[in-house]
């Protein structure tokens, strides 16, 4: 079955590239933490692919939450590298 959202690459390093074409838009992105915190937030209102910069979040793993404009959630892991 086809994924909704494609992340790459994972692990990443400065970029993470989001790919959520197949996706109802506007969409809610939402990166958590394993502590289950919301670390980022932001909205993909038009383009197919999102690119998140890493400029402050330390190396780790992280949950990738999206949820589209009809309130499907579409979950996923990213991994930070040093």
């Amino acid at each position: 079955m086809n994924q909704p959202l494609k992340m790459y690459p994972n692990p990443f390093s400065e970029h993470l590239y989001l790919n959520a074409e197949k996706m109802e838009k506007p969409c809610h992105l939402m990166l958590l933490n394993t502590l289950g915190q919301v670390v980022f937030e932001a909205d993909i209102l038009h383009q197919a692919t999102a690119v998140l910069h890493r400029v402050v979040l330390p190396a780790g793993l992280y949950s990738v939450v999206l949820l589209d404009a009809k309130g499907r959630r579409h979950t996923g892991k990213v991994v930070a590298a040093e």
